[in-house]
This record gives C-alpha cells, structure tokens and sequence, in this order.
C-alpha cells in the first residue's frame, strides 16, 4: 500500500492517507493532491525530501516542520529516508529540540547509512566519519536493513 502525506491543519503532523494507481484525488494545502477519501494509515517507510542536509541525519525543509511532528506524533517510528541532492550536503545545521534526524539520506552520489547520534557528541565534522556506515548504492539497499523491495530485513 502507498500512503500520501497530507497537512490536515497547519502546524499540527502530518497524517499519511492510503492511495492507490487510480483513486480520485482532490486539492490539500499548498494545491497538493491528495486522496479524496480520508483514510488515515501509519507508514512504515517515509520518503522525505530535503533541501539540505547533514551527516548525522539532520535535514533542512520548508521550514513548516510537518515531518518532524509527524515522526514524534506516530506510535511506531517507520524507517525515514531524506532524498535530495548532494550539493545540499551541509558541515553543519542548528537543530532545535524538535528536529528528528532521518535513518538514511539519499542523494545522486553513494549512499551513506546513518547511525543515530546526538550532535552534542560532536565539535568536529571530521569526527563523524566512525558513525557513518561504508557507503553503498541504491541497489545494495539492505546495507540499512532495507532489501531491495523496500522491507525490513
């Protein structure tokens, strides 16, 4: 099943709704498409877009921070997975309190699987290389506890 990600009401989390190939969609927040029928699922994998990003799993967005609330707000954490482009690879981000970092970022270049670490654990950017798994591509995706078809392994 494919889940959506839908803003039901500004600064609250997001809700994923089920969809399939064909079902009727209609116009959310920000003229998004979203399913016409409300039916609020939990995702086990979140595919996340980024704008920028840093190695510890942090990611910049939009700035409304929905994916962040939503995260904290779901009974069972899914495996979240930032996608975006190494030029947004960052040294540093100033996270806040509330910012969850993802389990994987994937860009055009070797993927490189996170471990979850606290920033305050580190002062260097060259002392993150131990919590950085040895890079892998796309189809050797269960570096991460990922197959290829997306499960957990």
């Amino acid at each position: 099943m494919i889940e959506l990600s839908v803003i039901v009401e500004n600064n609250q989390p997001l809700e994923y709704w089920a969809w399939s190939p064909g079902m009727d969609l209609e116009v959310g927040v920000w003229d998004t498409q979203i399913p016409a029928i409300r039916k609020a699922v939990s995702p086990e994998v979140m595919l996340i877009s980024l704008l920028g990003f840093h190695l510890l799993g942090y990611r910049l967005g939009c700035g409304g921070g929905y994916f962040d609330r939503a995260l904290l707000a779901l009974k069972t954490k899914p495996i979240s997975i930032a996608v975006g482009c190494e030029c947004g690879r960052l040294d540093t981000i100033y996270t806040q309190t509330h910012d969850v970092p993802m389990d994987m970022v994937v860009t055009e270049e070797p993927m490189i699987c996170l471990d979850q670490v606290s920033l305050e654990d580190h002062e260097e950017p060259d002392s993150l290389a131990p919590y950085a798994s040895s890079p892998c591509f796309m189809h050797e995706f269960n570096c991460c506890g990922i197959s290829a078809d997306g499960t957990q392994v």
